[in-house]
């Protein structure tokens, strides 16, 4: 499997996870079908992490002649010869060739603000969602349950009249008039807002 796409699908898995836990602590006693949800997200997730740890596991082969091991001391002694001498030929040339002591210094400082840049650099990850084309197969039965608590005030009519209107729509820009006109009172910096929007966004 893909790992680009595995680490899509361990992702997907942990937010519905989080969905169903949150569930959880707002049920006191949670339906048999939604136990049922969670320990199948939850094995999903660990055959995917497992998976991942396999796919980036590189394979070694164990079984190497006397010929091999042979050529293989030659090689490093060579590499261990060849870097010894130029270690030396390097010393010889800072002996003939002597650096001020200002000038030292001024290269050391800018070789470590050039490290300090280097490791202050952020390492971004992206990772893309596969398109939508159906709005009513693309939002999973978890992310339905969070959307009708928190956007929907519980009304699962509602959202799934919602829901089919938007799938008719033909701009992302006609979703947010549509949005802003009949759910003004949305947050548009919550979490379930952005998540849904997020959802309805890659169908277009």
């Amino acid at each position: 499997m893909n790992t680009d796409f595995t680490k899509i699908l361990i992702s997907k898995d942990l937010n519905e996870l989080r969905s169903i836990v949150d569930s959880f602590l707002q049920i006191d006693n949670p339906p048999a079908t939604l136990v049922h949800l969670a320990a199948d997200k939850a094995t999903n997730l660990a055959q995917n992490i497992l998976s991942l740890l396999q796919n980036s596991t590189p394979q070694v082969d164990d079984t190497i002649n006397d010929n091999d091991k042979e050529q293989c001391a030659t090689v490093e002694d060579t590499a261990i010869c060849e870097q010894i001498n130029t270690q030396e030929q390097q010393q010889c040339v800072c002996k003939e060739q002597e650096t001020p002591i200002q000038q030292v210094e001024q290269q050391d400082n800018n070789d470590t603000q050039q490290c300090a840049t280097h490791q202050e650099a952020p390492v971004k990850i992206s990772l893309q969602h596969p398109p939508v084309t159906d709005l009513r197969k693309a939002i999973t039965l978890v992310d339905r349950f969070r959307f009708q608590r928190e956007l929907f005030h519980g009304n699962g009519e509602l959202m799934s009249n919602t829901i089919v209107h938007l799938n008719t729509l033909h701009t992302f820009d006609e979703v947010q008039a549509y949005i802003n006109q009949n759910f003004s009172h949305w947050n548009q910096e919550d979490d379930a807002v952005i998540y849904f929007l997020d959802i309805v966004k890659r169908k277009f």
